[in-house]
């Protein structure tokens, strides 16, 4: 094939395509966004550690409150049935005294639940800091997935209009050399053919040894010698 035009179209066309891609992929957008995810799941990991710390004493300190609950239930009830009752100095003086017991246990408890809270309260501390340092990183979170769906939007439609222009380019290309051509391009990726500049491929950027180097001159208008060290079809500049 003499004229190499179109097939040096689809070059350009598959290397705009790469870079239309990987742009989409790793826009300032998508790189911020993973640092911001990177973030978010560490800050996660920090409070599912600590909150494990924390956890038995929250059981513990939950199981105390809901105790003092109980028995000052019980206690409030004998206060009033003493208040009311008729009974003889034996009965009242059986509730004074479980209404003494249940106060010491109550203080006791008291104490036990504060020890507790002072116990509790560093990791509190830190879940409350990490919970405030998250939120502004969701919230940015949610802005960067908003920017970056509508930049890979924008990239498709314009990786779409080049993909039909790249149709249209190979449409004229002899069968033969356009399969010989994406055989190569799904081997190496990017394009199946390179240009020759000064003296080497610009697609792995080798140079050609002089035997090459005339080797591909003598061919330069035919799409016929490949690349050593690629196997990508040279093409003249």
């Amino acid at each position: 094939m003499s004229d190499l035009g179109p097939l040096r179209e689809i070059v350009e066309l598959d290397r705009l395509l790469d870079r239309l891609a990987y742009q989409r992929d790793h826009g300032a957008e998508a790189a911020e966004l993973a640092k911001v995810e990177h973030h978010l799941r560490e800050l996660a990991g920090e409070l599912k550690a600590v909150e494990a710390t924390r956890a038995p004493l929250v059981a513990e300190l939950n199981a105390v409150r809901a105790e003092i609950e109980g028995l000052r239930a019980r206690r409030g009830s004998l206060e009033a049935r003493l208040a009311s009752s008729t009974g003889g100095a034996k009965e009242l003086g059986a509730l004074s005294h479980e209404i003494e017991t249940l106060t010491a246990t109550i203080s006791t408890r008291e104490d036990r639940e504060i020890e507790l809270v002072l116990l509790d309260e560093p990791y509190a501390d830190r879940v409350a800091e990490i919970r405030r340092a998250a939120e502004p990183l969701v919230e940015r979170r949610v802005e960067l997935q908003a920017a970056v769906a509508a930049a890979v939007a924008a990239f498709d439609d314009e990786l779409a209009v080049t993909r039909e222009a790249r149709a249209t380019a190979a449409a004229p290309v002899e069968a033969a050399l356009l399969q010989r051509y994406e055989h190569i391009k799904q081997r190496v990726g990017v394009s199946g053919a390179a240009f020759e500049s000064d003296g080497r491929c610009d697609g792995c950027r080798m140079a050609l040894s002089p035997l090459d180097r005339d080797r591909f001159h003598a061919v330069a208008n035919d799409a016929t010698f490949t690349c050593p060290e690629c196997g990508r079809l040279l093409l003249p500049c």
